[in-house]
């Protein structure tokens, strides 16, 4: 993706940027990352998983992919994600850098491959990596700056045994989790990741 295009998303998204409140100063964090901002199904992402990422996807998969959500997150000095394999809806899965604290050395998303090696990958704003969430280890290690903002989209393909996790079983996308037809832990029951 454009660097261009990755600077528009991130001024396109003013909720992502300080949305600490008095009581919690992170009241958006997951349990994945703590020190962070999360957001599921933000509707510029979830755009682009269906138009633009997508078509990255198939061309170079060689394969038709349906999208099944997306995920923002603002890392913040101290923020360290949990080494994981991604759930169900996640065949494949897109990170994508929206925007880097330039003050400090790149901050690596990094990647067990099956042969039990660590690759670490460096992205800058509009560089993405497609791997297998839900068979690859992943993880990044504590951060030492003030913000990093990624973008996730997450896959299956369109004609595998997991095409009916289109849209994470929501009616369409852009909708809350709430929509869904089958939770996480209902998804992992009929569609286990492997490891």
């Amino acid at each position: 993706m454009s660097r261009d295009l990755a600077m528009y998303a991130n001024k396109q998204n003013p909720n992502l940027k300080h949305p600490s409140s008095k009581q919690h100063k992170y009241p958006f964090e997951d349990e994945m990352v703590q020190n962070s901002f999360s957001w599921f199904s933000p509707l510029c992402f979830e755009s682009l998983s269906d138009t633009l990422i997508k078509d990255i996807v198939e061309n170079t998969l060689g394969e038709a992919v349906f999208p099944t959500y997306s995920y923002a997150r603002i890392y913040y000095t101290g923020s360290e994600m949990f080494r994981h394999v991604d759930r169900s809806s996640s065949e494949f899965s897109v990170s994508l850098c929206i925007d880097i604290d330039q003050t400090i050395n790149p901050w690596p998303l990094e990647i067990e491959t099956k042969d039990k090696k660590t690759v670490k990958v460096f992205q800058n704003p509009g560089d993405l990596i497609i791997y297998k969430g839900n068979n690859l280890f992943h993880w990044r290690s504590k951060y030492l700056g003030k913000e990093h903002i990624n973008a996730f989209m997450f896959y299956v393909r369109s004609n595998g045994h997991k095409k009916d996790l289109k849209y994470d079983t929501r009616p369409l996308l852009g909708m809350g989790s709430d929509t869904r037809r089958l939770n996480s832990e209902q998804q992992f029951k009929l569609f286990p990741t492997i490891h």
